[in-house]
């Protein structure tokens, strides 16, 4: 189940940074909700933490922006890592979520970012 709900969690995380960026339509609540002109596709390749002596948490996340017939207009991989001190479950939980925060941030400027070109090409 951990997987299911950690799609939805992103989902709505990366839903509610592009709003707060200026792009509210720029990733779908739900995918009946697609009717952009471009698509961002995410992958989550790791959201894990380990506990030795401190919290080390990794999150990285592949993601694509596609043009409205499916093609790729850009990719990027976006990683981040984040230690704290501490054994505790508290500690674990708090570092996958800087390193999640941190992670989503960059996606978002890079998002924004090629969306904003791809405007600037449009006639």
């Amino acid at each position: 189940r951990w997987p299911d709900i950690l799609s939805k969690v992103l989902q709505v995380r990366l839903v509610q940074s592009f709003e707060n960026a200026g792009y509210p339509g720029a990733v779908p609540r739900t995918m009946e909700d697609v009717q952009t002109d471009h698509r961002l596709m995410t992958n989550v390749r790791s959201f894990e933490v380990g506990v030795d002596g401190e919290a080390v948490a990794h999150v990285e996340i592949a993601a694509k922006i596609l043009d409205p017939d499916g093609g790729v207009v850009d990719a990027r991989i976006f990683r981040g890592t984040q230690r704290r001190a501490g054994q505790t479950v508290e500690a674990a939980m708090e570092t996958l979520d800087a390193a999640s925060r941190g992670v989503l941030g960059e996606l978002v400027v890079w998002g924004c970012d090629v969306l904003a070109a791809r405007e600037k090409q449009s006639p």
